[in-house]
């Protein structure tokens, strides 16, 4: 199994809960350090074999490392999570170029060049592959601008392709999560006392998260959700004429933004 960001959030909690049943795993992320930490820690707890690849995703240079490493060895995972993503939050034209850039790359470009590069490799054995989105890829949501409109490519990309290769040996799966206790705030840039304290009340447990999820990867649902309060919202969401969700969204969002003057 070959997960990436895996070296915290919810990439970890996915890595700690297939360890305990016996995957042994490739994990992908930047910081090597907190890799290797992740990788001996579950070695020495669950047993299993553990692999890492210190590779930075949002850049091309990265996508190819992390298809080499694997060519290299012929490892080819049954399973491969394409967990690896970021956030950005605030005004539009206040966000620079170069975050813009990196977030298209690692949300879009990346997990499309994977699955197109692992996937035909994964037909033979009948693999799994999972994209994670967000709720929020069900909302043109301002103020998350960019992040959203990614997240909906994740969901849109994943469905044509789970139509495409079921019958190719390849399920794909969507992973579609709401607020979690994770990086993802800091990493956004998001710095609002209040929309923190909010996004922490609401925010699930990772560990408790990973449970849940797993079960249902394995058993190769198309759409899975965080839990079972995130799959009520989102047919909630759904019931929401196209034309009022970015409005919605916008409302929800407006106190935590302070617009440029």
């Amino acid at each position: 199994m070959l997960i990436t960001g895996s070296s915290q959030g919810l990439g970890k909690a996915l890595a700690k809960e297939c360890a305990k049943r016996g995957f042994s795993l490739i994990l992908a992320a930047r910081r090597q350090e907190a890799l290797e930490e992740v990788a001996d820690s579950l070695k020495k707890e669950y047993g299993i074999d553990t692999e890492v690849v210190p590779v930075d995703l949002s850049t091309p240079e990265g996508v190819d490392t992390l298809w080499h490493w694997c060519k290299k060895r012929q490892l080819w995972p049954d399973i491969l999570i394409n967990n690896a993503g970021r956030g950005l939050f605030g005004s539009f034209e206040n966000q620079s170029e170069v975050d813009i850039h990196h977030l298209l790359y690692l949300n879009m470009e990346s997990l499309t060049l994977l699955c197109h590069r692992f996937g035909p490799k994964m037909m033979a054995h009948h693999g799994i592959i999972v994209n994670v989105s967000s709720l929020v890829g069900m909302i043109p949501t301002p103020y998350f601008s960019v992040y959203s409109a990614t997240k909906s490519y994740v969901v849109t990309f994943s469905r044509a392709l789970f139509r495409e290769w079921r019958d190719k040996g390849v399920t794909v799966c969507c992973l579609l999560p709401g607020y979690m206790r994770t990086g993802f705030d800091a990493g956004a840039g998001i710095e609002d006392t209040r929309y923190l304290r909010l996004s922490a009340s609401l925010g699930l447990e990772v560990d408790k998260v990973a449970s849940y999820v797993l079960p249902r990867i394995l058993k190769r649902k198309s759409i899975i959700y965080a839990s079972r309060g995130n799959a009520l919202l989102a047919s909630f969401l759904g019931l929401i004429p196209i034309s009022w969700r970015s409005l919605v969204a916008k409302l929800a969002l407006k106190n935590f933004v302070k617009e440029k003057e």
